[in-house]
């Protein structure tokens, strides 16, 4: 961005020209001021000033300061000398407040030093209304270990992400934070509720602890993702600061809401531990309602004099990296069946690539940022993702695209069906849930192939693991019944069941159903509860423990149109999907409205090939089923 000022504006640019070059104009003589003052009114001459990569400090800047964004730029140099302790607030520095904030007292030579004492030294940096939010930021600070009692977690911190001003209101004390600590190790930290926290990614930097007397230049840059993720990351200088610093990236994590926090104490009941601290509004469990108005640091145990900062600052930042200008995006196009689609382009409205043979593609001069990537080949649904990209780095990027008209498999209800060889990926205790989600459409109402006493107790078991015929392998499976059923008419089942079969436990809806039309159903199960969802909303959930009903795994294989090959379904099945997780209420209803999750897909049957006699999984994984009898491919839900 390029800042044009006018003829007076020399004056001006001088006066808030940053610290630095300050330093460098006082150097010059008052006449060679004025000259170039009346040079510039005489001539009517511009100056032009590019993005300034350093901040006020001589810092080099890792990211861009966002448009009309806050900052915070610390008064030690203000040539002030002055000391003051937890009972009150830097004197200087309305924003920069200490009172009540734990235990210390603060000393600054006024030349750009605070030396820091206590216990808990607590230093807040917030508006004094208490209205000013911080939003995606960049910390900067440089600290010198001198002398403190070698608290393993101490050290080197910043908290972001946060209102925590009152201990009490526990779902604002929430917070993120990167720390260099004492014991020499670094990680990330997310207080859950105070004082409880849940730190990650803990790695070792010195063996022997935290360097002493050395200068260690400390950042932390938090910023929120597209997709409501948040990215972390830490970054460390051992230069002092010269030439600006030689930043090196030590740590990072995107905290999607279930890798960091998970397993901590909540603030309320039923807040998530590991949700995460992004910008949205309102926060869930906010006391205030108002988070993300401080940025905090912290040390533990410092003795007097025992801990140096110096060159502090936080500034509001557009998450794209302005050392570099683009980035690189890679990766693979493929169908919903796992074949490689040769010819499709992607495009960010500017640059694009073409697929090769193998379905890959490279665009190797993509912007930094986050915008829309876009996919298209010739008969496919073209499809639109957003793609975060940061510079210096490659950012894989896969595409998956369904055929323009989707296609579903029919069975005709005389001894057709689906089988998929019998895989960990589809027991319940694998990972001590599941999740089950496809489309049916009944093409009759009353089976001809079926268990049960016929007719009004007649049902087909239409999609599940289970095999009678070498029993103690009945796992779960979805079962419907005859519409003649005098009791039971139409009801859609989802059963649970110990190995030896028998009675299960399971969930249920009984509805009027439409001989022709396609609904959605879902099926879950947690270490507790069945569930069964119809087009997208809970119908049932039901404790399958008070049965006795002991999940195991069994080696049965997986059928969609029968089970057992003992009852048969007349109609059609689409986009089968097996997730290893219990989805939530919320991910459930996106899958009927068109917007499915992918974290957790262990299998994924499209039924988009229209032909062949292999029904294939998109997943991945390799969970491809084969065809019997007279199953056919028709048009699908979607189409």
């Amino acid at each position: 961005m390029i800042m044009v000022y006018g003829k007076a504006s020399v004056i001006y640019k001088i006066l808030k020209v940053n610290q630095v070059k300050i330093r460098k104009l006082l150097t010059l003589t008052f006449f060679s001021i004025l000259m170039l003052f009346i040079f510039t009114i005489a001539t009517g001459a511009t100056t032009t000033s590019t993005t300034n990569t350093l901040d006020e400090f001589g810092i080099t800047k890792l990211y861009e300061n966002a448009p009309d964004g806050r900052e915070w730029i610390s008064k030690w140099d203000n040539g002030h000398t002055r000391t003051w302790t937890a009972q009150a607030n830097d004197p200087d520095d309305p924003q920069f407040w200490t009172k009540w904030k734990g235990t210390g007292a603060w000393k600054t030579d006024g030349n750009g030093i605070l030396s820091i004492s206590g216990p808990t030294p607590r230093m807040y940096v917030i508006d004094q209304d208490q209205t000013g939010k911080w939003r995606n930021v960049e910390i900067t600070l440089y600290g010198k270990r001198v002398s403190d009692r070698s608290t393993p977690w101490g050290g080197l911190e910043a908290v972001a992400r946060t209102n925590h001003m009152v201990d009490s209101n526990l779902c604002d004390t929430r917070g993120i934070a990167a720390r260099i600590r004492y014991d020499g190790h670094y990680d990330f930290e997310k207080e859950t509720s105070h004082p409880n926290a849940v730190a990650v990614n803990n790695k070792v930097m010195w063996q022997s602890g935290m360097i002493y007397n050395t200068w260690i230049g400390y950042k932390f840059v938090v910023y929120d993702l597209a997709n409501g993720s948040v990215k972390l990351e830490l970054w460390y200088d051992d230069t002092d600061g010269v030439n600006g610093g030689n930043w090196k990236k030590i740590n990072e994590l995107v905290d999607t809401g279930r890798n960091f926090g998970a397993g901590g104490t909540p603030c309320s009941a039923g807040i998530n531990p590991a949700m995460q601290l992004n910008l949205t509004e309102p926060r869930p469990g906010s006391e205030t309602g108002k988070p993300n108005l401080a940025v905090y640091f912290r040390s533990d145990n410092v003795n007097t004099n025992g801990l140096l900062y110096k060159k502090a600052s936080i500034r509001e930042i557009v998450p794209i990296r302005i050392d570099s200008a683009n980035g690189i995006i890679s990766g693979t196009v493929k169908s919903s069946s796992g074949t490689p689609i040769s010819g499709a382009v992607i495009s960010d409205g500017t640059h694009s690539a073409t697929t090769d043979a193998t379905g890959a593609y490279t665009i190797s001069n993509a912007p930094c940022g986050t915008y829309t990537l876009m996919a298209s080949a010739t008969g496919y649904q073209s499809s639109n993702k957003s793609v975060t990209v940061y510079c210096d780095k490659t950012t894989v990027f896969n595409f998956t695209l369904i055929s323009s008209t989707q296609k579903a498999v029919q069975f005709d209800g005389n001894g057709d069906y689906v089988e998929v060889p019998d895989n960990n990926d589809f027991s319940v205790t694998t990972t001590k849930s599941l999740t089950v989600s496809f489309w049916l459409r009944p093409n009759a109402l009353d089976f001809t192939t079926t268990e049960g006493s016929a007719p009004q107790g007649a049902y087909v078991n239409f999609l599940g693991k289970g095999e009678y015929a070498s029993q103690n392998q009945i796992e779960w499976y979805f079962r419907m019944y005859n519409k003649t059923n005098a009791n039971r008419p139409n009801r859609v089942s989802f059963y649970i069941f110990n190995l030896s079969g028998g009675n299960g436990i399971g969930s249920y809806f009984q509805d009027n159903i439409t001989a022709g039309k396609w609904i959605h159903i879902a099926g879950k199960i947690d270490n507790k509860y069945i569930y069964i969802y119809k087009n997208g909303a809970l119908r049932d959930k039901d404790d399958y423990t008070v049965g006795s009903i002991y999940p195991r795994n069994g080696k049965a294989p997986l059928r969609i149109g029968t089970v057992t090959k003992s009852s048969y379904i007349k109609g059609a099945v689409d986009d089968i999907t097996i997730y290893n997780r219990p989805l939530t209420d919320t991910e459930i209803a996106n899958i009927y409205n068109g917007n499915k999750p992918r974290n957790g897909i262990v299998a994924e049957w499209t039924a988009d090939e229209g032909s062949g006699s292999y029904l294939y999984d998109s997943s991945g994984r390799n969970h491809n089923g084969k065809l019997y009898g007279n199953t056919a491919w028709i048009t699908g839900h979607g189409s």
